[in-house]
């Protein structure tokens, strides 16, 4: 039987400034048949310099989810030369990572983070 990852993911928004200040609640529920066999689940401190998230067997990086738990600073996460994503405190990002192994680093001070993957 071949492994399947299902994502779902609902957002609720009432944005004032928005054309007639309408609710808005998009949302989507997908499977994902992942060709690996491998998952790395963790729970880091990472500092305020580059840090490689360990991604233990997992031979090409697939669906990724990283969690900042941090309660004040934010934590940047890229490729290690380009940091294009920002994560608030308490952020998440969930996405199909396209470029050798996700890197960490935190802003200010370290921060704690939870992060997810699956083996392509």
């Amino acid at each position: 039987m071949a492994s399947t990852v299902r994502v779902q993911v609902n957002i609720t928004a009432s944005l004032a400034h928005a054309a007639g200040n309408k609710p808005y609640s998009p949302s989507a529920s997908v499977s994902i048949t992942p060709s690996g066999k491998y998952v790395v689940e963790s729970s880091i401190t990472v500092p305020t310099s580059d840090t490689t998230l360990s991604k233990g067997s997992i031979g090409t990086v697939g669906l990724t989810f990283v969690q900042n738990l941090d309660d004040t600073n934010y934590i940047q996460v890229g490729d290690g030369t380009n940091w294009l994503i920002r994560l608030l405190p308490g952020e998440v990002f969930l996405g199909r990572w396209d470029t050798g192994t996700p890197h960490v680093k935190a802003h200010t001070s370290a921060c704690d983070i939870y992060y997810f993957m699956v083996e392509a």
